[in-house]
């Protein structure tokens, strides 16, 4: 299950001289403006692990979908009553609902007519809707084919963890086909690991590319984005890496995104950000030279580790994996 985290409503806010237009809030660093009539309200955990082991991603318009919620997670005992809720809310929002059924040991699906438009046998079934669906169908499509690499035996959660690193590439370099169409700013991943639902914690996206200086040329650790649960908010951290001696970076933007059954801890998320380097337990790393792409998803052997020394953050690349990758990347490149 992968949800993006864009919050929308459909009522607009009364218009006031030169703040008559909202900025779309994104982890990618990019803010156009939003048109017409729909505005973004933030960014919000759409992506729902309800009692019982169910799972929710869910699109649409804030208030209604706030309702949804509200009474799934109320009745999530009932598997009746939940597919009532469904019947009653599935002309309104856009939504797929992953049911943990106990009592018959399985796990039925429920989603709302607009989710249920692509088949794909890399994918297994991919449930698609919402205003982003032509670019999330794109990117399905562009990425069954390609080989990743890394841990071995991950090959479904690698497929997973690069269509979300090549989504949040996509919001930066041409928001139009994400942000502007109400969808992306960031995204989660959950799966069921044979008993109920869980949310992919401590996840690191790097950004590696060839770059020429002068006459050489050298694979540079552009940027990264750390992802981590605190006490069930989600915090973002974008950090742009400095090519200095020490490797110190250049800045970092820093991203609350609580749920929706409450406002996010501002003061603790604070505290965490400014005296915690984030861990990483999965890795997932995509390197560029000019238009080929190199993928690799690992868990337990990292490329970049990363520490905190005063205010400042520290990072260094372990030299023999990176070498491992390169090798394996200029494999790929003649093979093809």
């Amino acid at each position: 299950m992968i949800s993006d985290v864009l919050a929308t409503t459909c009522s607009l806010p009364p218009k006031a001289g030169r703040y008559d237009k909202a900025y779309i809030p994104t982890v990618g660093g990019v803010f156009p403006h939003v048109a017409d009539k729909v505005v973004i309200s933030g960014l919000v955990q759409k992506l729902t692990l309800l009692p019982g082991g169910h799972c929710l991603a869910v699109a649409g318009d804030l208030p209604p979908i706030i309702e949804f919620h509200k009474q799934l997670v109320q009745q999530s005992h009932d598997f009746h009553e939940m597919c009532k809720i469904c019947l009653a809310f599935c002309y309104t929002i856009d939504f797929t609902l992953v049911v943990n059924d106990t009592p018959r040991d399985r796990r039925v699906t429920l989603a709302s007519e607009s989710c249920r438009r692509l088949q794909s046998d890399q994918y297994g079934l991919a449930i698609v809707g919402g205003s982003g669906e032509s670019t999330i169908r794109s990117l399905l499509f562009k990425q069954q084919p390609l080989e990743i690499h890394g841990t071995a035996g991950l090959s479904k959660l690698s497929r997973a963890f690069f269509l979300v690193s090549e989504a949040l590439d996509l919001d930066s370099r041409d928001p139009t086909q994400t942000i502007e169409k109400s969808f992306g700013g960031y995204y989660e991943i959950a799966t069921y690991d044979g008993e109920k639902f869980f949310k992919f914690d401590r996840v690191a996206y790097h950004y590696v590319r060839l770059d020429t200086f002068g006459s050489e040329s050298y694979w540079v650790l552009h940027k990264s984005i750390y992802h981590e649960y605190v006490n069930g908010d989600l915090i973002v951290r974008r950090v742009v890496w400095a090519r200095e001696d020490n490797g110190g970076s250049v800045w970092q933007d820093c991203y609350l995104i609580g749920d929706l059954q409450r406002p996010a801890d501002n003061a603790r998320a604070t505290e965490h950000i400014g005296n915690t380097v984030p861990s990483t337990d999965w890795e997932v790393v995509c390197f560029e030279a000019g238009h080929s792409k190199f993928r690799a998803v690992s868990a337990g052997r990292n490329l970049v580790k990363v520490w905190k020394q005063a205010d400042r953050w520290f990072h260094e690349t372990d030299t023999a994996l990176m070498d491992e990758y390169v090798e394996a990347f200029i494999k790929a490149t003649k093979s093809e």
